[in-house]
């Protein structure tokens, strides 16, 4: 189950972020992944909340105006990920979709604190 969900990395900025959305799973006592059905509670110090990918995506797109769409590609045999936003950014050569996934959601975390940073 834990391959539908955020790797702790991302997580920890999607936090960073303002991510706050019901979530399933958290990582607790630092990097320690679990699901809970229930409320969090109990023993164990929750370190942040873990997004399904389907919600990181939501997240970026409702959030920060970042659409990501991935495709295959037939020369080279690969997958690759386009990102909409005022610019296009696009980059391919990933042997498995969920690995172009998980790099255009970092993608989109540089792009999101490269724009806060010229708002400093």
């Amino acid at each position: 189950m834990e391959k539908y969900f955020l790797p702790y990395d991302l997580s920890m900025e999607f936090k960073e972020l303002g991510f706050d959305e019901e979530c399933i799973a958290g990582y607790y006592n630092g990097t320690n992944f679990k699901i809970e059905t229930a409320p969090w509670v109990g023993w164990y110090k929750l370190t942040c909340l873990v997004p399904l990918i389907s919600q990181a995506k939501k997240f970026l797109r409702e959030k920060y105006n970042l659409l990501i769409v991935i495709d295959k590609y037939e020369n080279p045999n690969s997958y690759g990920y386009l990102i909409y936003d005022e610019n296009f950014t696009e980059n391919c050569g990933y042997k498995a979709y969920e690995e172009a996934e998980l790099e255009a959601i970092r993608e989109c975390i540089k792009i999101i604190k490269n724009e806060q940073e010229k708002t400093l």
